[in-house]
């Protein structure tokens, strides 16, 4: 048997228990890896914890090593994984959703309590920005303008986490970073090389998209199972094929951001200083 080499951050799967799902390595100390695995079911912070001597079993490497549920885990502390609360499988984030939403996304006080702050803010930012106005002005070389009516738009809607919020203004308040971010938030990238060659040059666009849909499809088939009461089908099938095709979409879309952060890194360059400029 040859040896596997563990680090920290890598993603891993128990060979003996897959209903455990992937597993992100916290620690490895001599044959000893400790591994919090994303779908074991828990009751307090930490139960999903687990130490492996890979010289009995030998851990297996996933073969996707991005996992946005494993993300949020954070590394070990003086030995100890501090978690200020239970950290819920997919599985069990679904139920409580539906424990609050019998309905999933068609439930009316879902779309009240939870999608009604979203749609104020996309229409907030329809009528500041929409129809051409947003690229208006960045043609112009208002770059502070547009940055004013976004932070207007958000505050009509309280949709981020303090995290979030605390990305967001670090993001709008880098000079040389807004004009690039500002032109892919208005669709200037696609629309630039559609002009340049059309859709044939968007493979990447065509896949997320496709990946998209198929995604929402089947979360669809997930609800309407539930709604119908086959509560143990629409929990395998959540638990399986929609974490695998969610987990597959995040990838793609990951490798998409990385695509037009580079194209934008050619395209932005000579623009940014006259845009940034009072």
């Amino acid at each position: 048997m040859i040896a596997r080499r563990y680090e920290a951050g890598m993603i891993v799967t128990h060979p003996n228990r897959p209903e455990w799902g992937p597993g992100r390595v916290l620690a490895v100390q001599g044959d000893a890896v400790t591994v919090y695995f994303r779908d074991l079911p828990i009751g307090t912070a930490g139960d999903a914890t687990r130490t492996i001597r890979v010289r009995i079993v030998q851990l297996v490497p996933a073969e996707l090593q991005d996992d946005p549920w494993l993300e949020a885990i954070p590394p070990l502390r003086d030995g100890l994984l501090r978690l200020p609360k239970p950290h819920a499988t997919p599985g069990q984030a679904l139920q409580g959703f539906l424990a609050h939403f019998a309905e999933g996304c068609q439930d009316a006080s879902y779309r009240t309590s939870e999608r009604g702050p979203a749609w104020s803010a996309h229409e907030s930012l329809r009528a500041s920005l929409g129809d051409g106005q947003g690229e208006a002005l960045l043609a112009e070389g208002c770059v502070s303008e547009v940055l004013e009516r976004l932070r207007a738009a958000k505050r009509t809607a309280n949709l981020l986490s303090t995290a979030e919020r605390a990305m967001v203004a670090a993001l709008l308040a880098d000079s040389e970073s807004v004009p690039g971010y500002l032109r892919a938030l208005f669709g200037r990238y696609l629309a630039d090389l559609t002009s340049r060659g059309g859709a044939s040059q968007l493979p990447r666009y065509r896949q997320v998209r496709e990946m998209h849909a198929g995604f929402h499809t089947l979360a669809g088939q997930v609800l309407r199972l539930a709604q119908a009461g086959r509560q143990d089908q629409a929990r395998v099938l959540c638990e399986t094929d929609l974490q695998t095709r969610g987990i597959a979409l995040l990838a793609a879309m990951s490798a998409w951001v990385k695509e037009i952060e580079g194209r934008l890194a050619g395209q932005t360059g000579q623009h940014v200083r006259s845009e940034v400029q009072p």
